[in-house]
């Protein structure tokens, strides 16, 4: 009995143990992105942080999940025209003690919206247009829409109807939430209006 390997077995074995080792580090990533979005997208879809959040004036990260006031350390994007403090101030979580979300409040057609910014992580920096649509997938934001300024961004759409929008500018991952539908065109404007 020959109990040696054939080289082109050993060598099959090689690719598709790297190939599994390539998915699975795919699918690493993609959770550890939806984990790190779905937790502050929970927290600001039922926690209206504009009757008073537990301000604290230092505006430094505190606790896990807790709001507080604070300023990006990156450009930041607002609609046109709109200050920040129109906008009433940024209200700032730290989900996991590493990555700070950044959010204010705004109205379109008097729908409210809750807008969360960060810094577009590393893992998106070489291709952040396939990684946003794994992401957006991975929460059934499946629908696409590009702007007239060609920004794309995907809609997913609650069956109670909030929306959920996902989507980068200028190097910044933007998540959207709105309390009802609004339709294609009021999107688009307002995408092409933050600057």
């Amino acid at each position: 009995m020959n109990n040696t390997i054939d080289p082109k077995d050993l060598r099959a074995l090689r690719r598709h143990r790297r190939r599994l080792i390539r998915r699975l580090s795919a699918l690493a990533i993609v959770i550890v992105i939806l984990l790190i979005w779905l937790w502050p997208h929970y927290r600001f879809m039922f926690t209206d942080t504009s009757k008073g959040p537990s301000v604290i004036s230092t505006g430094q990260p505190q606790e896990s999940g807790e709001f507080h006031k604070g300023a990006p350390r990156f450009k930041i994007i607002t609609p046109d025209g709109k200050s920040i403090e129109a906008l009433n101030g940024w209200t700032a979580t730290t989900p996991d003690k590493a990555t700070t979300f950044f959010r204010y409040t705004d109205a379109i057609d008097g729908v409210k919206v809750r807008v969360m910014e960060q810094e577009l992580p590393d893992s998106f920096q070489g291709n952040p247009d396939e990684k946003i649509k794994e992401m957006a997938q991975g929460f059934n934001a499946n629908r696409s829409i590009e702007t007239s300024q060609k920004t794309t961004f995907y809609v997913g759409t609650s069956a109670k109807g909030p929306q959920s929008l996902i989507l980068t500018k200028n190097g910044i991952l933007i998540l959207i939430v709105s309390d009802t539908a609004l339709n294609d065109s009021q999107w688009s404007k307002y995408i092409d209006s933050l600057k």
